[in-house]
């Protein structure tokens, strides 16, 4: 690990984040994105018989959050700015994710600790 380097966990808080300034409905949701991908990735690397596979809806669901965030990023580096939002909207007009995460998601609590994985 280099001194200058973030966590995989600091790269993806960050990508939500800066996604979340286009898109207010992902605001608050840096830290569930966060720790359902990094443990979803730590589970995949670190095999473990005891753990249950996670439902195959659920990392569907978690793969298009992730692609979508991964959109938003890549419009604002393409300068498109306040129009991001639009951009999303009409390229998931009849399956945008975002709804189906926040409502699965239980309300955050401000003394809620990642996990450790």
């Amino acid at each position: 690990r280099h001194a200058n380097s973030q966590s995989q966990r600091a790269r993806i808080r960050w990508l939500v984040q800066r996604a979340a300034e286009v898109d207010d409905r992902l605001e608050a949701q840096a830290r569930p994105i966060t720790n359902r991908l990094v443990g979803w990735r730590n589970d995949q690397t670190h095999l473990d018989d005891a753990l249950a596979t996670p439902a195959l809806d659920d990392l569907l669901l978690l793969n298009a959050v992730l692609t979508y965030v991964l959109e938003a990023n890549v419009l604002l580096d393409l300068g498109i700015g306040n129009d991001t939002r639009y951009c999303l909207a009409h390229g998931y007009v009849w399956d945008d994710p975002i709804p189906t995460w926040v409502e699965g998601q239980p309300l955050p609590r401000s003394n809620e600790e990642p996990p450790t994985h």
